[in-house]
């Protein structure tokens, strides 16, 4: 990509850990899913002036060695040093995986790997090199962050999600579109898997909408769906983005579905309509 000149809108897109592999099966990778959305990506980046900030989740790989490990918990984990670069290789794995099947498809975004550029202290993000990413912006790249492993001041080292990533960025960035794909069209009241399988739950009715009014009674409602997250699950991530919704800049977080085709490069574009919206109105 050329260089710009002037910022265009900046948005950022998530690529789930559910999108990009199967979270029922450990080590699994949906290659052909992923390559096709690094091809939507780069149509969408060809016919629009958005610049993007992409992250991606650990989903089976990464996340299975960090459950084994228990590296969020740091060193008390028990899993040591050696469990955080276990943790880390298995991250990388993946990141690497990404970043061929997108190859295939065209588009070259920049992996900037969080454990080089971030630091916590109990647990929390405490810092984390911003400048490498607004230069890639400005150089019209786009910078691939991901949930990692990263060295922590009181712990020894701890799990940092995409989410907190996104808050962390989006307060210094100020992005209008955050914007997370996974493997179901949005929130649901009850899980829609059982066993990482879709089983078309009666129960799993779609939240629309959610706000500060309902975040309570939709955290309640998500539940779990017996595939491991060491990242909080879907009411982790709903705590974080209802944080970046209060950012000035953010006019639009939406939770999707990745997994049908276009909808990732219909989002992009301002067009997706379907999903759950957060936001801190109704």
């Amino acid at each position: 990509m050329a260089e710009r000149s002037e910022l265009p809108e900046i948005v950022f897109l998530k690529l789930g850990g559910s999108l990009i592999t199967d979270k029922a099966t450990e080590s699994s990778f949906r290659h052909d899913e992923c390559r096709r959305l690094g091809a939507e990506i780069k149509d969408a980046l060809g016919s629009s002036d958005v610049q993007l900030v992409l992250g991606h989740g650990g989903g089976s790989i990464a996340h299975g060695a960090a459950h084994r490990y228990r590296t969020a918990q740091g060193l008390a984990g028990g899993g040591g040093w050696e469990g955080f670069a276990k943790t880390r290789r298995a991250v990388i794995d993946l990141n690497s995986r990404v970043l061929t099947a997108f190859a295939e498809s065209g588009v070259h975004p920049v992996s900037v790997a969080p454990s080089a550029v971030a630091i916590a202290s109990a647990g929390r993000l405490k810092q984390m090199e911003v400048r490498v990413i607004e230069a890639l912006l400005n150089k019209g790249q786009v910078p691939l962050v991901f949930g990692d492993a990263i060295v922590d001041e009181q712990w020894g080292f701890t799990i940092c999600s995409t989410e907190v990533i996104f808050e962390y960025l989006a307060e210094r960035l100020r992005p209008s579109r955050v914007l997370l794909a996974c493997d179901v069209d949005g929130v649901f009241a009850a899980p829609p898997f059982t066993g990482g399988h879709p089983l078309g739950n009666p129960d799993a009715r779609r939240i629309p909408v959610i706000t500060p009014a309902n975040l309570d009674q939709a955290r309640a409602q998500v539940g779990q769906d017996g595939r491991t997250d060491v990242t909080g699950g879907m009411a982790g991530k709903l705590n974080k983005l209802m944080e970046i919704a209060g950012i000035p800049s953010v006019r639009e977080i939406r939770i999707f579905s990745g997994l049908v085709p276009g909808a990732v490069h219909r989002a992009l574009l301002g067009k997706h309509s379907g999903g759950t919206v957060v936001r801190l109105a109704d």
